[in-house]
């Protein structure tokens, strides 16, 4: 039996998180790129990025003195990676909300139209104000709540009042249009996918569709430069993720449908909120083309409008010296919004090549792995390092199994920092590995029995799935899938040898 790759650690900087959607994308350390050029030390490097699941990763390698070929189909994850890439700066930013607030909406400025939406009477000096978040009840739908800060001081979460109920309802009705228009440009009448497009809309108040309609209704009208027009986007991008119906937990990846108690936000000052964000950037620019256009030999990212399997027939035999990236974790929130978000702000075209995430319902751990089993299977033969941000057994095991499947193996493990970062180093085998005769069942209690000898005190179940999977896999054992690898392993910790303990670590009953 062979043994698995040892877990190391190493330390890790300042943990850095995404400005702009940062609920969908993993947070990483800054100096995350570096480990790959300690491990694989290459003068002016070629990388391939396929993952296409962080821009801060494909940005990092390129200040590190790489040039980055990135995978990115996701027209949001483009457009982020090149706000990324290019900031835009804090006058043009303000500029453009300042072009926004002063188009003209029935007569009057869009923001005082859009802030009228949101009025309701403070209890103390009563004043009308714009308030912050407005507090419903899915079932039945009912307004119970208001967040607001008036200029006496008072505020706070109040109960809604039968003004702000009736202010609500009758603007219910003038989301109707707006829906309609945002559907046609997503998937028009007659597209199969039309109703997918239609429920990823019903996690909209209707009041907050309005708004955000009237937005970009206007964004389209306003004559300006190319970089206020994509300040503006950015702008709208991150109303249309902030306004989502929000349940407590607001940050987390919201799930698809009303939870159910939700806050609606102000959809104006999720605007202003934005634009803070962005203004506080502190980017470095760096050089984006797109492919075949290569960026420059000092670093740079290249971006291929597709996947992996597109761009495979099209690699260079010779040129790409590693491939690395961050893993994708399931999001299916985050993909259907991303097709829904791309027709609402480009148009079909850029929402057509992604429009099928808007009706894939089956995300789990198998489809997880056939995915990536498909995009390893297109991987070319070079050193692979895969970083798991916020590892979970499932977004491991679908991965250590996808990769073992087209003929990879993972030759080292390290645990980054107090982030509980994965790194894994791939190896593409020349041939597949001869299965054992031993059950895997068998070869798990082995490995986990050694590992926890070794160690001399218990360990997290993280460690020993990760450390086992690794062993099973190196062995030649390959189990089908995720779901029957956990029960193998449980089956091996139900043996007499091993104790679960509080606070998830595993240990042996007698050493």
């Amino acid at each position: 039996m062979k043994t698995a790759p040892a877990l190391s650690f190493a330390p890790l900087g300042q943990m850095e998180n995404p400005r702009l959607l940062g609920r969908y994308l993993p947070a990483l350390p800054q100096d995350l790129a570096q480990e790959v050029f300690r491990s694989f030390p290459h003068p002016q490097p070629w990388a391939l990025e396929p993952f296409g699941a962080s821009p801060a990763f494909a940005l990092q390698l390129a200040h590190a003195g790489a040039r980055v070929l990135v995978c990115a189909p996701n027209p949001v994850i483009r457009f982020l990676l090149d706000l990324e890439a290019q900031p835009p700066s804090p006058q043009d930013l303000s500029a453009a909300l300042a072009d926004l607030a002063s188009a003209r909406k029935d007569g009057e400025r869009l923001e005082t139209h859009l802030q009228s939406l949101y009025l309701t009477r403070c209890p103390s000096c009563g004043s009308e104000i714009p308030a912050q978040a407005f507090v419903w009840q899915k079932e039945p739908r009912t307004l119970v709540g208001r967040v607001f800060r008036c200029h006496c001081g008072a505020g706070g979460e109040l109960p809604a009042t039968p003004e702000d109920q009736q202010r609500a309802l009758a603007w219910s009705g003038a989301a109707g249009l707006h829906r309609s228009r945002i559907l046609g440009r997503v998937a028009p009448q007659g597209d199969p996918d039309r109703e997918f497009a239609e429920e990823a809309l019903q996690t909209y108040p209707p009041r907050a569709l309005y708004a955000l309609g009237s937005l970009s209704n206007r964004l389209e009208t306003i004559y300006t430069t190319a970089e206020r027009r994509r300040c503006m986007q950015a702008l709208l991008l991150g109303a249309l993720d902030a306004s989502l119906a929000l349940g407590e937990d607001s940050e987390s990846p919201p799930s698809l449908g009303l939870p159910p108690v939700f806050r609606e936000q102000n959809v104006w000052l999720a605007l202003e909120q934005t634009r803070q964000t962005l203004s506080a950037a502190d980017a470095l620019p760096t050089p984006l083309t797109l492919y075949p256009e290569e960026p420059p030999e000092s670093g740079g990212v290249c971006v291929f409008e597709g996947a992996l399997r597109q761009l495979a027939p099209h690699l260079p035999e010779s040129g790409l010296n590693f491939v690395a990236g961050v893993l994708p974790r399931l999001s299916q929130a985050f993909w259907v919004f991303s097709a829904l978000w791309a027709g609402w702000l480009w148009g079909q075209d850029a929402a057509n090549p992604f429009k099928s995430a808007l009706r894939r319902r089956r995300y789990d751990w198998a489809w997880q792995t056939q995915a990536l089993g498909a995009l390893f299977g297109a991987l070319p033969a070079l050193p692979v390092f895969g970083f798991f941000a916020e590892p979970e057994p499932g977004l491991v095991g679908s991965a250590f199994l996808a990769a073992a499947q087209a003929g990879w193996s993972a030759e080292a493990l390290t645990l980054l920092g107090d982030a509980g970062i994965l790194q894994t180093a791939w190896r593409k085998l020349p041939q597949p590995r001869r299965a054992p005769l031993v059950p895997g069942v068998f070869i798990a209690r082995r490995l986990l029995l050694s590992l926890l000898r070794e160690s001399k005190k218990p360990l997290p179940f993280l460690r020993l799935y990760v450390l086992a999977l690794a062993g099973l896999l190196q062995d030649g054992y390959l189990p089908p899938g995720v779901v029957e690898f956990d029960g193998l392993l449980r089956d091996a910790l139900a043996g007499d040898d091993f104790v679960g303990l509080e606070g998830g670590l595993w240990g042996l009953r007698r050493v």
